[in-house]
This record gives structure tokens, sequence and C-alpha cells, in this order.
């Protein structure tokens, strides 16, 4: 519809993106990569613990599409100790947070 803004529209002005342009920084490229490359790991070691249905069906899905695309070909041991370890710093600074949901979600119990 000519004449109405972008936020009405849903349609960006011409010339404009909705997506970010990559910065095309390597380093970031590599954290990023190194991060996956975990997660897939994670999900793996996770698929014999699930049930069959839904949820393992996407595990396996997402497992797949990302292995296709990070290749462990380019593996650097020191980029993905350092993406391993801030998952594990990142899930340290959560704990307080998932202990207050879960406190919260037990009195939610208790109450109803």
């Amino acid at each position: 519809m000519p004449g109405l803004p972008p936020q009405l529209t849903g349609v960006p002005p011409q010339g404009s993106s909705t997506l970010s342009q990559a910065s095309g920084n390597p380093g970031e490229t590599a954290n990023a990569q190194a991060i996956l490359r975990q997660a897939v790991h994670l999900m793996q070691q996770a698929l014999p613990m699930l049930q069959p249905g839904k949820m393992l069906d996407a595990v396996l899905d997402a497992t797949k599409k990302i292995s296709g695309v990070v290749s462990e070909s380019e593996a650097s041991p020191g980029m993905d100790q350092t993406a391993l370890q801030g998952i594990a710093q990142q899930q340290k600074q959560m704990q307080p947070y998932v202990a207050m949901m879960r406190g919260q979600g037990m009195q939610g119990a208790q109450n109803g």
C-alpha cells in the first residue's frame, strides 16, 4: 500500500534490507564455527537419551544441517577450547537465574 510506513506494511523501504550485513571479521567467524562444532557435539551426546518423537527428529535434523556447514577439517583445537570455555562460563553465570526460576516453578506447583 503506497504511503503507509514500513512498520504498518511489514515491507522494508525499497533499497533497504531486513538482514544486517556480516562484518567479515575472520576471528568472529572462526569463533562462531567453533561454538557450532561444540553445539553439534553436545547434541550428538544427547541423542541416545532422547525418546523417539518430535524432539529426537528435530535434534537429528539440526545436527545434520549444522554438521553440513561447519567443517571438522577447519577445526582449531585452540578455538574449540576457547568456545567450550565460553560456553562453560555462560552456564556458570546463568546458574543463579536457573536456580531462581526452578525455585519459582516449585513454589507455583506447591501453591497450585
